[in-house]
């Protein structure tokens, strides 16, 4: 299955949160299991920490390359995500998720995400 992770659960991820369910637990440990990281997730983070929003116990740099060691892919934004977000209607406005939930119906991915708005998209839904 392909995954996409919201940018939520990449930090539960890397921070080891207690939030992290069971189920997401096990779908990350399936090697069957193919991950997308969007590169607006990087993007969030990038700005939450400059702005003093977001403290991680590790760098963007350090999650970037644990990323890439675990072969987890980094998506980047297309144009046919960019002109699906012009489409969709106005469930959620926050433009990171916008464009997640873009990728997610373009690219035909799971979304792993404890935010419940983004079932008004009808995404498909772990987390």
């Amino acid at each position: 299955m392909n995954y996409l992770l919201d940018t939520n659960i990449l930090l539960w991820v890397f921070e080891n949160h207690p939030k992290l369910s069971k189920s997401s637990h096990k779908i990350l440990q399936d090697p069957a299991n193919t991950f997308y990281v969007s590169i607006v997730s990087l993007w969030e983070i990038a700005i939450k920490l400059s702005i003093g929003k977001l403290s991680l116990s590790q760098s963007l740099d350090e999650i970037v390359n644990k990323l890439n060691q675990q072969n987890v892919i980094i998506l980047p934004i297309s144009i046919k995500a960019v002109k699906r977000v012009k489409d969709l209607p106005y469930h959620h406005r926050d433009p990171f998720d916008r464009i997640l939930v873009a990728q997610a119906q373009v690219d035909d991915l799971i979304v792993m995400t404890n935010d419940k708005k983004f079932e008004e998209y009808g995404v498909k839904l772990v987390g």
